[in-house]
């Protein structure tokens, strides 16, 4: 078996990657949002490149399978290929979760921008409730969006067509 298709390790790497690109990148993107004359520009930006990385992903992850064909075809033991084709996966997951980090920092700096052009006090009242909104309705959107693909959209419309669903809830959210 390969490494992505390994029960425990596979969603160990993925939940890994993830998080560290999301924590990360988010704060990074909390540090420098503010020299952006454009956050939310930034913001479609980084949907659009998560979007990108989503479409490609299928094929990239089945093509990572090869890393650890030619590594062992090169003399290398299985294990490390195994572990090359690892370290390929993870490089790829990093592209999507890094883009996904950086969105609520962006959205987060236009809105606090919004606030201060409207508000003689800096708006920070109503600042601190949207971005309590905010924040709550960004991670009820991914609680949902797992529920929906996990349990309705891959067994209804397959691993392809739940992609192209988040594709497209990706596109309308950068548009």
């Amino acid at each position: 078996a390969t490494i992505t298709s390994a029960p425990v390790t596979a969603p160990a790497v993925v939940l890994a990657v993830f998080m560290v690109g999301l924590g990360l990148v988010a704060w990074l993107a909390g540090r420098r949002a503010q020299r952006l004359r454009q956050p939310l520009l930034g913001y479609a930006v980084v949907e659009v490149v998560a979007l990108a990385a989503a479409v490609a992903s299928v094929e990239v992850i089945d093509g990572a399978q090869n890393v650890q064909a030619l590594a062992v075809h090169a003399g290398l033991t299985l294990r490390t290929g195994m572990w090359l084709e690892l370290a390929a996966v993870a490089l790829f997951l990093a592209v999507p979760t890094t883009a996904m980090g950086a969105s609520l920092p962006l959205l987060l700096e236009d809105a606090q921008r919004s606030f201060e052009a409207q508000d003689a006090d800096g708006g920070a009242a109503r600042a601190r409730r949207f971005v309590g909104w905010l924040y709550g309705m960004n991670t009820l959107g991914a609680a949902l969006g797992c529920f929906l693909a996990g349990l309705w959209a891959v067994e209804h419309r397959g691993l392809s067509g739940t992609l192209y669903l988040g594709a497209g809830f990706a596109a309308a959210a950068a548009l």
